[in-house]
């Protein structure tokens, strides 16, 4: 960010003249580390692109405000306006999903953008919109390998405002809990639950052992 952000106990004040200016979460968000079948740690962790910026914003001066989240190097991004407002999905044919909520000057706006297992999701004072998309990776999903014109792993989160003063505070980045399969697995395990059965996972993701690991005592 440049002069245009400022943070002051611990809300960040915005003041943008007509040219572009960005705010980046400069944190990679990433998985818990990867665990094999006897409890150990068998690799690190790895970027995950399926985050959620929320944040209250109260605008000052109207002008344009907008989250971006970029997974495998394709930025999606919610765009809030006082004459159009929207979601753009990114990617090769980019398509633009038109939004009802206008900024306006003296209001403020609670706001929730996410990008959810190839859904994003907008929420702005409590109305919710949910968009699916045609997935950036190979039909085996995210940790399997992505289309060549993608870029593994390139995952961030910015903000982007012009011609706009505000105010954001009770500001979170979030992210989705994430499986890995296990190291050096080329394909995907798939497993049949039966009817009237269960499949038990641990409560700290990767660093559990499921109930295939669970021994009768």
């Amino acid at each position: 960010g440049g002069k245009e952000w400022s943070l002051s106990d611990d809300t960040f004040e915005l003041d943008a003249d007509a040219v572009d200016t960005e705010l980046h979460f400069a944190r990679t968000v990433l998985t818990y580390p990867m665990v094999d079948r006897s409890g150990s740690v068998s690799s690190g962790a790895v970027p995950v692109g399926d985050l959620r910026f929320r944040a209250e914003i109260e605008v000052d001066r109207v002008g344009d405000i907008e989250i971006h989240i970029q997974e495998h190097g394709v930025v999606h991004r919610l765009v809030l306006g006082e004459q159009e407002s929207f979601v753009e999905i990114g990617g090769v044919d980019a398509k633009r999903h038109p939004l009802d909520v206008r900024l306006e000057e003296g209001a403020s706006y609670d706001v929730s953008f996410a990008n959810v297992d190839d859904t994003a999701i907008v929420r702005v004072d409590g109305e919710e919109a949910s968009i699916p998309f045609e997935s950036a990776t190979t039909e085996l999903g995210p940790d399997f390998g992505v289309a060549k014109h993608l870029k593994r792993d390139v995952h961030g989160l910015f903000l982007v405002a012009r011609s706009c003063k505000a105010t954001f505070t009770d500001v979170r980045v979030d992210r989705d809990i994430h499986y890995l399969r296990e190291q050096n697995q080329d394909r995907p395990e798939r497993w049949k639950i039966p009817d009237g059965h269960y499949f038990a996972l641990g409560d700290n993701t990767n660093h559990s052992k499921d109930s295939r690991l669970w021994q009768v005592s």
